[in-house]
């Protein structure tokens, strides 16, 4: 064992939020707050673009997409059940909760409000581009369909 003190400690942490957007399969229905929204724009078309050297035979077929995605929590919570910080007499210690919700703050010892808790909110933009070799497929992007008309500029409910 070396000399040098160093500090050992096991961490774990906990994550609960509301909507759980890893659960990819839940349908919320008759939804009118949407917290999740998503807006794809295919810049160069369905069919995509030709790459050079010369329109047959060509080299590959690319498109790209502009992707916008917006959302927030109703509720977050992360806890730490390993902090030591708070003792307890008969289990060791209390486990320190960090919540954000959406609701005033009040001061536990005199019970005035003392701020304002606001929900997480987020947003990000993003792109993609993708490359196909020449060959049967004509064309690389999305394409219309009887339910999407106009796949070029998808948005979902809530823009």
């Amino acid at each position: 064992m070396d000399d040098i003190a160093y500090w050992d400690e096991n961490v774990t942490l906990g994550v609960d939020m509301e909507p759980d957007y890893l659960e990819y399969d839940k349908i919320y229905k008759n939804e009118s707050l949407y917290l999740l929204k998503l807006k794809n724009n295919n810049l160069l078309g369905p069919p995509g673009l030709y790459v050079l050297p010369s329109m047959n035979p060509w080299v590959c077929t690319m498109n790209t997409w502009y992707i916008e995605v917006e959302g927030e929590f109703l509720e977050f919570i992360v806890s730490d059940v390993d902090n030591e910080c708070h003792p307890h007499p008969i289990f060791g210690h209390e486990a320190q909760i960090y919540k954000r919700k959406q609701y005033r703050v009040k001061d536990l010892v005199d019970g005035n409000y003392i701020g304002f808790n606001e929900r997480i909110s987020f947003r990000f933009i993003t792109g993609t581009f993708i490359a196909v070799p020449p060959g049967k497929l004509t064309g690389v992007g999305d394409k219309p369909t009887k339910e999407n008309p106009e796949p070029m500029f998808e948005k979902s409910k809530g823009w």
